[in-house]
C-alpha cells in the first residue's frame, strides 16, 4: 500500500513539473503574437524576450525581473510546493497518507488545505492584478506633453510630473525606490519581534494549528508575506495619490478648470472603472479628443479665424488628425474598438502629444495672458449654486483648444485612476485571502486572530479611505465629473463599502464557527458530486 501511495505521488509530481515546464514554453508565442514560428522555437523567442525586454515595462530592472519571473517562477514555486509538500504530510511516515486524504477532505472542518488555498488564492488574484497594472503602463499609455517644449509656467502639468507619478505606481518599483522594499519590512520588525520567542521545543508560532512543525513554519511564512504585499500596496498607492494631488492642484490653478468643469458625459465613475472594457474606455476618451481636434481644425481653416495660430500649429493639427483618422480606419477592421496600450497606440499619442505642445504654447497661452475675464467673478452678484459652470473663452478656436487640452488630461486621469484601482483591488484580495485563511481552520487563539484581522483591516481601510475621500473631494475631479467639489457622494460609500465588506465578512466567519458551517453545508454536495 505505501509503495502504491509512493508511486502515484511520484507520477503526480513528474506530470506537474511537465506542466510546468509547458507553461514556461508556451510564454514566449504568447509574449511575440508569432504562435507558430515562436512554439517550434521556443527558446530562440526565450532569448529575443531577455535582450529585447519587455517592451511595455520602463525600467530595465522591471524588463529583467519580468524575464526572470516568467521564466523561474513557475518552477520555484512547483519546486517549493513539493518540498512543503514532503515536509508537512510525511509520506515516508505511517501517519503520512491518513494526514494527507484528512487534508485533501476540504469539508471537514479541520483540513489545512483550505486554508492554504484561500491565502494562495489572495496571491493569485494580486497577482493578476499586478498584471493588469503593468499592462495600463505599456507603451500606447496616454502621455503627457514634454516639459522642454512647454513654457515655464506648465511646468507643473508636464510629463515630468506624469513621470513621478508614474514611477510611485508602477507595480514592482525599480531599486531606485528600494525604500519601498525595506519600508513594509520596517514596520513589520517591531510586531514580528514582540511576538517572536521560543518555546521550550524551540519555535513556538503566533497562531497555533492541528498540524506539525512544517505546517505551522509554512503558514507563518506565507503570512508575513501577505503582510509584505499588503504593506507595499498601501503604501504605493498613498504614494501616487500624493504625487496625483500635485498634478490636480495644479491644474486646477490653470484657466483649463472653466473647460473642466464644462465638460459633459464623463463621471466618476467611468474615470475608476476598470475591467475586460478599459481598453474600449480608453478609446472612447480617445474619440472625444480626435473629434475635438477635427472640430478645432476646420474652425482654423475658415475665413473668419485665418489669423488665428501660425503655419507650425496648423500643420501640427493636420498631421495629427490624418494620423487619427488613419489609426481609427485601420482599428474599425477588427471586431472591437479598442485603445490597446501597443507601439501603434504609443506612436498615436505621441502625436496628439506634439499637437498639444504647439496648442498650448503657441495659442493658448498667450490668449491666456492678455485676457481680462474673471473667471471667479459671477455676474450680478449673486451666490451660484454648485452647478454653476465658469465663463468659457470668448474666442471659439480657444474654446475647442482647451477642450482637446483637456482631454488630453482626462484620457490620462483615467489611466492612472484605472491604475490605482488595480491597486486597491490587489489589497482586498490579499487581505480576504488572509481573514479567510484564518477563518475556515480552527486556529487557536482566536480572540488573537480577531484582533490582528480587525487591526489590519482598520489600518488599510483607514489609509484606503483617505485616498478615496482625497480623490472624492478634489475640485479638478468634480469639475470634470460634474460633482460637487469638498462632498464625498454615493459613489465614495460604494466603493469604500465594497472594500471592506469582504475582509470584515472573513473576520465574523473567524468569530462565529457556525457561518463556517453554513457556507460548508453549502459547498459539501458539491464537492461531493464531483468525486
Amino acid at each position: 500500500l505505501e509503495r502504491s501511495n509512493s508511486l502515484w505521488i511520484s507520477v503526480l509530481s513528474i506530470v506537474a513539473w511537465l506542466a510546468c515546464f509547458g507553461i514556461v514554453l508556451d510564454i514566449p508565442a504568447r509574449s511575440f503574437g508569432e504562435p507558430h514560428s515562436a512554439r517550434i522555437r521556443p527558446l530562440r523567442a526565450w532569448m529575443r524576450l531577455i535582450r529585447a525586454g519587455r517592451s511595455d515595462v520602463p525600467s530595465v530592472f522591471n524588463r529583467a525581473l519580468c524575464a526572470v519571473v516568467f521564466v523561474a517562477l513557475p518552477f520555484v514555486l512547483l519546486a517549493g510546493a513539493y518540498w512543503v509538500g514532503t515536509k508537512i504530510f510525511e509520506y515516508s511516515s505511517p501517519n503520512g497518507v491518513p494526514t494527507a486524504y484528512r487534508a485533501v477532505h476540504l469539508t471537514n472542518g479541520v483540513s489545512p488545505m483550505v486554508s492554504l488555498l484561500l491565502l494562495l488564492s489572495g496571491f493569485y488574484w494580486w497577482f493578476w492584478h499586478t498584471l493588469s497594472g503593468l499592462a495600463l503602463l505599456g507603451e500606447g499609455r496616454p502621455i503627457l506633453p514634454r516639459e522642454n517644449h512647454l513654457a515655464a509656467i506648465l511646468a507643473r502639468i508636464s510629463s515630468e510630473m506624469a513621470g513621478d507619478i508614474e514611477s510611485r505606481a508602477m507595480p514592482l518599483p525599480d531599486l531606485r525606490r528600494g525604500w519601498v522594499y525595506l519600508f513594509p519590512i520596517a514596520i513589520l520588525a517591531l510586531p514580528l519581534y514582540a511576538l517572536w520567542h521560543e518555546g521550550p521545543a524551540g519555535f513556538d508560532p503566533i497562531f497555533h494549528s492541528l498540524e506539525n512543525h512544517a505546517f505551522n513554519e509554512t503558514l507563518h511564512a506565507l503570512l508575513a508575506l501577505a503582510l509584505y504585499l499588503l504593506i507595499l500596496e498601501c503604501t504605493q498607492l498613498l504614494g501616487t495619490w500624493l504625487s496625483l494631488k500635485r498634478l490636480l492642484l495644479a491644474l486646477n490653478r490653470s484657466p483649463l478648470r472653466r473647460t473642466f468643469s464644462a465638460l459633459q458625459g464623463l463621471s466618476m465613475n467611468s474615470l475608476w472603472s476598470l475591467s475586460g472594457a478599459s481598453s474600449r474606455a480608453r478609446y472612447t476618451v480617445f474619440s472625444h479628443q480626435m473629434e475635438s481636434l477635427i472640430h478645432l481644425r476646420n474652425v482654423l481653416r475658415s475665413f473668419a479665424f485665418r489669423d488665428y495660430g501660425d503655419e507650425l500649429i496648423r500643420a501640427s493639427i493636420e498631421s495629427a488628425c490624418t494620423s487619427a483618422g488613419k489609426f481609427v480606419e485601420k482599428r474599425s477592421k477588427v471586431a472591437d474598438l479598442a485603445m490597446i496600450n501597443d507601439r501603434e497606440g504609443r506612436h498615436m499619442r505621441e502625436e496628439f502629444c506634439q499637437c498639444t505642445e504647439h496648442i498650448l504654447t503657441d495659442l493658448i497661452l498667450p490668449e491666456w495672458m492678455s485676457e481680462s475675464r474673471s473667471m471667479d467673478l459671477l455676474e450680478g452678484g449673486e451666490k451660484p449654486d454648485s452647478n454653476v459652470v465658469l465663463p468659457l473663452s470668448e474666442d471659439e478656436p480657444i474654446r475647442l483648444a482647451e477642450e482637446f487640452v483637456c482631454l488630453i488630461y482626462v484620457g490620462y486621469l483615467q489611466n492612472l485612476l484605472a491604475l490605482m484601482r488595480t491597486m486597491v483591488l490587489s489589497i482586498v484580495g490579499v487581505l480576504a485571502g488572509f481573514a479567510f485563511s484564518l477563518a475556515f481552520y480552527p486556529y487557536v487563539p482566536r480572540p488573537t486572530i480577531a484582533i490582528s484581522v480587525l487591526s489590519l483591516v482598520l489600518i488599510l481601510g483607514s489609509a484606503v479611505a483617505m485616498v478615496y475621500a482625497g480623490l472624492e473631494r478634489d475640485s479638478t475631479l468634480s469639475r470634470i465629473t460634474n460633482t460637487v467639489p469638498g462632498e464625498l457622494g454615493l459613489g465614495f460609500w460604494v466603493r469604500y463599502g465594497s472594500f471592506i465588506g469582504v475582509p470584515i465578512l472573513g473576520l465574523l466567519v473567524a468569530q462565529f464557527p457556525a457561518i463556517t458551517d453554513f457556507v460548508t453545508s453549502w459547498i459539501e454536495p458539491s464537492l461531493n458530486a464531483a468525486k
